[in-house]
């Protein structure tokens, strides 16, 4: 690894036979300011998608401000899916993804991940979150990582 480059870490816990899925981006060293500003622009993305979380919200409306927020700031998906739900599998209902339209309901858990490659390729970026939807909205149970890009070194 060195100085500038960006480092992906996808993270699965189990306990009690129950997955967890988690990932972010870290920066060595220092970050530049475009690394800063897709960063920013990660969280924005999420941030949007988490305001639409709530019970009778769709899978499509999920996919939907996800494509809609990254278009926005010039942005492409680099993966097929925007997320998966949670349990005894890894990867589980709901699927988030152009092609599902399912209801979500109070008590699901899902991950919701964003990820981002630059056009040539050489930065790639993931925030991946672990959800429950709530009567009101929705619980972000991996918030405590924060929103700042973080710098090892």
């Amino acid at each position: 690894m060195k100085r500038g480059e960006v480092v992906k870490i996808d993270i699965f816990v189990q306990v009690g036979g129950y997955l967890s899925d988690t990932g972010r981006a870290f920066v060595i060293g220092q970050a530049s300011q475009i690394q800063k500003d897709i960063w920013a622009r990660m969280q924005e993305t999420q941030a949007a998608i988490l305001a639409t979380i709530r019970p009778g919200a769709s899978t499509k409306d999920l996919w939907r401000v996800f494509i809609e927020t990254f278009k926005k700031y010039g942005m492409e998906p680099c993966m097929r899916f925007l997320g998966h739900g949670l349990g005894l599998n890894l990867h589980e209902e709901p699927f988030v993804a152009a092609h599902t339209d399912m209801e979500l309901k109070e008590g699901m858990v899902f991950a919701i991940e964003p990820v981002y490659n630059n056009k040539d390729k050489k930065m790639g970026f993931h925030l991946e979150d672990n959800l429950i939807v709530t009567k009101n909205g929705v619980e972000n149970m991996t918030s405590h990582f924060g929103p700042e890009l973080i710098v090892l070194g």
